[in-house]
């Protein structure tokens, strides 16, 4: 929870990276990122919501946690859950259109 991320002076990313973790006049920053929405509990843990995206250091290359997948699967998921959108997208458009809309292409 927030009161303990503030006895903190820094935390372990996914990527094994530490960020800094300081408070200033009551306000909490993670690198150099304010922390602007706290405790959201979440299935597996809790969020606390920053106001800009922290990246990796640029001299190291990102290295993703291994999934157990290869890249060809990975993208298949990515491209099957895209397909599943935007079928459940076009088919509330359909069910949702305007009656004017439906006057017209009859």
């Amino acid at each position: 929870m927030a009161a303990d991320v503030v006895t903190l002076s820094s935390a372990d990313t996914v990527l094994g990276k530490p960020v800094s973790i300081r408070v200033e006049g009551g306000n909490v920053f993670v690198n150099d990122a304010q922390v602007i929405i706290t405790d959201v509990e979440a299935s597996n843990g809790v969020i606390h919501v920053i106001d800009t995206v922290i990246l990796p250091p640029a001299d190291a290359p990102a290295d993703l946690p291994a999934t157990g997948y290869s890249t060809a699967s990975n993208m298949t998921l990515i491209l099957a859950g895209m397909g599943v959108v935007l079928l459940v997208l076009g088919l509330a458009f359909r069910a949702l259109r305007p009656a004017w809309l439906v006057e017209k292409s009859r």
